[in-house]
């Protein structure tokens, strides 16, 4: 069944039906009986959490995976009780699925439970996946909408797993990616670092903080990049450029859209989409006649993109 909620279809039931079936595992927890696990108040969050403790490892694993494409794809669902009693959950799947389904709040009180995950979860994925969630509240911090407090918390506590070198590097790596939206100094030291590691994969990771960090200090590192004879780095650089958004790199974007891998090539045309303007425009025009047809695509959608943004009625349109 298709997770799109048609007209038709609707909650399944009360609350203590649903979760009486969600206990049956001879019954399939289907979309329409999961969306009445949406919006749930302080006394239905009480009895969901005593039925999640009788549920298998394998159906919380299944019930979370689907309320995530349900939120995903229905924006009137709100399943954050869900997910936020999850994360206290013994299995390490369940948790990262708990962080993972929680993609789209800004709730400041997640922000300590995510960090007492990042710093001490005994699964490394669980770990990962609550340093990419605290990279949502970095960004929120350089928009003041969090307090001083948590983003002194948020940036040291990040920081310290970084430039310990005896954290798992994907972990590092993930994390550095995270804390990137922070404009510290301290930040810009940590991506230097990074960027200078002898683990391609830190180098990597460091490239790709570049772009999100925004700073245009960057920029020449960047384009510097567009020449390496490793395309997964040339990869994450045509990504980083496109963050920044600057002209500048317009023309460089442009000499690779003719790279020999076909992921650079299809992350130079998102890239100068997202950077827009006469120059990405003259540089993405070319691409309509290559003879890749995922590039002819990339190419007709980012001129598309930058079509949209330069129409006069649109909101983002100079006055």
């Amino acid at each position: 069944m298709s997770p799109k909620m048609s007209e038709s279809d609707h909650q399944e039931g009360t609350l203590a039906e649903i979760l009486l079936r969600l206990r049956d595992d001879a019954q399939d927890p289907s979309y329409p009986l999961l969306s009445g696990l949406s919006d749930l108040s302080t006394g239905e969050r009480r009895l969901f959490g005593e039925t999640w403790g009788h549920l298998s490892t394998e159906r919380k694993r299944i019930v979370l995976s689907r309320l995530t494409t349900l939120a995903e794809d229905n924006v009137e669902y709100d399943f954050g009780a869900v997910f936020k009693h999850a994360l206290n959950d013994d299995d390490d799947a369940v948790r990262q699925k708990a962080i993972e389904g929680l993609w789209e709040s800004e709730e400041s009180s997640l922000i300590n439970p995510l960090l007492g995950l990042f710093a001490s979860d005994r699964s490394i994925a669980v770990r990962e996946a609550a340093a990419t969630a605290l990279g949502r509240f970095a960004v929120l911090a350089e928009c003041h909408k969090i307090s001083a407090e948590h983003i002194a918390r948020l940036s040291q506590s990040m920081l310290a797993a970084v430039n310990n070198p005896a954290e798992p590097l994907p972990l590092r790596c993930r994390t550095l990616e995270a804390v990137a939206p922070f404009s510290l100094a301290t930040v810009t030291q940590a991506i230097w670092a990074a960027y200078r590691h002898d683990e391609p994969e830190m180098h990597a990771s460091a490239i790709k903080a570049m772009g999100i960090n925004r700073d245009l200090l960057w920029l020449p590192t960047i384009l510097q990049e567009f020449a390496s004879d490793r395309p997964e780095i040339r990869h994450v650089a045509a990504e980083a450029a496109g963050a920044l958004g600057e002209a500048e790199a317009a023309g460089p974007l442009g000499e690779l859209l003719g790279d020999a891998d076909s992921k650079v090539r299809l992350a130079a045309a998102e890239a100068l989409g997202n950077i827009g303007g006469a120059e990405a425009k003259r540089a993405l025009k070319p691409a309509l006649r290559h003879k890749d047809q995922s590039l002819r695509k990339a190419a007709i959608d980012a001129l598309a993109e930058i079509e949209f943004f330069e129409e006069p009625f649109s909101p983002h349109h100079p006055v």
